[in-house]
């Protein structure tokens, strides 16, 4: 790779030419870099006059930086945009500022809560000395960069790109990631308390023992996310895909997920007390050892879902089909709600259940009246 250096000072940077892909190892990138580097696919566009202005923005940047003048940071970086705005493709979401943080002890400790990161590309090769606490990365793209135990609460990291980013043991507490992609990061141990998901992509994603409770994760896409042992405690899931997503022993107490696709999803040893699953989808559903306790599962599919030793004390299951389903080792279902709960012959239940006692109707019963329904409305 071709290295343009320009006459600076020596703490300056150098400008590099876009590298036609980023390497997959931080650690691949020269270890010779100063503290901030540019790259940008538009460099060559610029004059050796345009090039100096644009370094000589970067090293305020980078003082501002050392400084903790955030006012600073953001004034030289609109005002190297505007290089490029006015010399080159403007810099967008699809044509990013690329800044690379190779030396974090130099901000080690430093707060840079109102640093203004829109429409840039931060590789940070370790980011766990740096606190970003509210700042404005909207649209920021993170592709593959270290962000762990990076302090970002409050931070609006909405649209951003953060696909294969390391966030592992980050604090996201209070964070706005509205439409963020996240598909395949690493976000165990991350908190993400009270944090802004909505609409976000965690496709693939690892969140273990990560902590998302009151996080609001509705129309989220968390297909095949990893939440073994997550904190999903009150979590708004509503309408949110989680097909195929492992949930084993993971707290969920007193979410909200109605609507919310769970088809193929690992619930085994899950805590599900007082959750809302209305017309929710768990057909082949893995409930196994769950507790289902004062759960609300009004008009949910069970189809083919597994049920061995689930605690459904109180849990609110009327009206539901339980056809064909398996319920012979369920733990406390004489304590259920099960009032017009439909089951058949191939229902399964406890030893000595009486099915009707509690109020369930047969498949049969059930299409009779629906008949019975059908031809009194025709009949006026």
């Amino acid at each position: 790779m071709t290295v343009t250096e320009i006459d600076s000072p020596s703490r300056t940077s150098l400008v590099l030419p876009f590298p036609p892909a980023f390497p997959a190892d931080l650690n691949e990138w020269p270890q010779t870099l100063p503290a901030l580097s540019l790259n940008s696919p538009n460099l060559e566009a610029l004059t050796s006059v345009q090039q100096l202005k644009a370094q000589a923005l970067l090293h305020t940047m980078q003082e501002a930086l050392e400084e903790q003048r955030m006012d600073h940071f953001n004034e030289a970086k609109r005002a190297l945009v505007a290089i490029f705005k006015k010399h080159g493709e403007p810099i967008t979401q699809w044509n990013p500022l690329v800044l690379v943080l190779n030396h974090p002890d130099l901000f080690k400790g430093h707060d840079l809560g109102t640093i203004n990161l829109e429409m840039t590309h931060l590789r940070v090769i370790d980011g766990q000395a740096i606190s970003m606490a509210g700042a404005n990365l909207q649209s920021g793209l993170f592709l593959c960069s270290n962000l762990s135990r990076m302090t970002l609460t409050d931070a609006d990291l909405s649209g951003a790109d953060l696909r294969f980013a390391d966030l592992s043991e980050a604090n996201l507490e209070r964070a706005v990631l509205v439409e963020a992609n996240l598909s395949h990061a690493n976000l165990s141990f991350a908190n993400f308390r009270d944090a802004n998901l909505y609409c976000g992509n965690l496709n693939g994603a690892v969140a273990k023992q990560a902590c998302f409770q009151n996080a609001n994760l509705r129309k989220a896409d968390l297909r095949h996310v990893d939440f073994y042992q997550a904190e999903l405690m009150a979590a708004r899931l509503q309408h949110a895909d989680l097909r195929e997503a492992n949930l084993f022993m993971a707290d969920l107490c007193g979410a909200k997920l109605r609507q919310a696709d769970l088809r193929h999803t690992n619930l085994g040893f899950s805590r599900l007390q007082d959750v809302r699953l209305q017309n929710a989808r768990l057909s082949g559903a893995n409930l196994n050892n769950a507790d289902l306790t004062h759960a609300d599962l009004h008009d949910c599919c069970l189809q083919g879902a597994l049920l061995s030793r689930t605690l459904v004390r109180e849990a609110n299951l009327t009206a539901l089909e339980l056809v064909g389903l398996d319920l012979s080792e369920c733990l406390a279902l004489e304590e259920a709600k099960l009032e017009n709960a439909v089951y058949n012959a191939k229902t399964l239940f406890p030893k000595g259940f009486k099915a009707k006692k509690h109020g369930l109707v047969t498949e049969q019963c059930t299409g009779l009246k629906r008949l019975s329904q059908l031809v009194s409305s025709i009949l006026g």
